[in-house]
């Protein structure tokens, strides 16, 4: 079972005595650092493949979920058609005259408004409900409710290299070095998982030919 936030923290905390909640913020900052270490030494990436926006008559942009990163393909399954993507200034700029007209969506533009919020925004803009496919990448962001746990069971790498983070700030610095050591082979024995799974073998052949000695060099 994956541990969650609070859990890693506790873990940590107990492990170096030190159990206040200001050393629990410090540690939760070491927490997310290694996360992310993890993820980018595995390179890892999640996608969402079936996620859809079901358009309404009238509005062109839509908000995308808080953990869009990078759409994959944007597509109307109402005609099988896929959307091309043009930027917002290009959009604005080339379809100027024609950009509130309503029809059939051909291209698309994904913007971030006023408020922050990642949207996409179709052109035309809908003239009817339509459902659009827009399997995308995730945005993995830091742990921060207690209850939040790490997108895959990484749990013990990352709490061996905060715990290893947490000794060096106690200045315990031979106790900081074993744990960092720890943390670099569990991540090490990852990486070689990954790379060696069984659904990533590549199989091969080995043909032999019977040596001919008549033949010279």
């Amino acid at each position: 079972m994956a541990k969650d936030f609070s859990t890693l923290k506790d873990n940590v905390a107990n492990e170096i005595k030190d159990t206040t909640q200001q050393m629990k913020e410090i540690i939760g900052n070491y927490i997310n650092n290694r996360y992310r270490k993890v993820l980018k030494a595995c390179n890892w990436e999640v996608y969402n493949d079936d996620y859809t926006i079901t358009t309404v008559s009238g509005t062109a942009a839509y908000a995308m979920p808080s953990d869009f990163r990078k759409e994959l393909s944007v597509a109307d399954t109402s005609n099988n058609r896929d959307l091309a993507y043009i930027s917002m200034y290009d959009l604005t700029k080339t379809y100027q005259s024609s950009l509130n007209e309503n029809g059939e969506p051909l291209r698309y533009s994904v913007f971030t408004d006023d408020s922050g919020n990642i949207k996409m925004r179709f052109h035309p803009v809908p003239n009817s409900v339509r459902t659009i496919n827009v399997p995308y990448l995730v945005g993995v962001t830091d742990l921060s409710a207690d209850s939040d746990t790490p997108i895959n069971d990484f749990g013990d790498i990352i709490e061996v290299g905060a715990i290893a983070d947490a000794w060096r700030y106690k200045r315990q610095f031979a106790k900081a070095r074993d744990f960092e050591m720890l943390f670099e082979e569990r991540l090490e024995t990852l990486i070689w998982e990954m790379e060696n799974r069984m659904n990533g073998q590549q199989d091969f052949s080995v043909s032999w030919q019977d040596y001919d000695r008549s033949q010279t060099v």
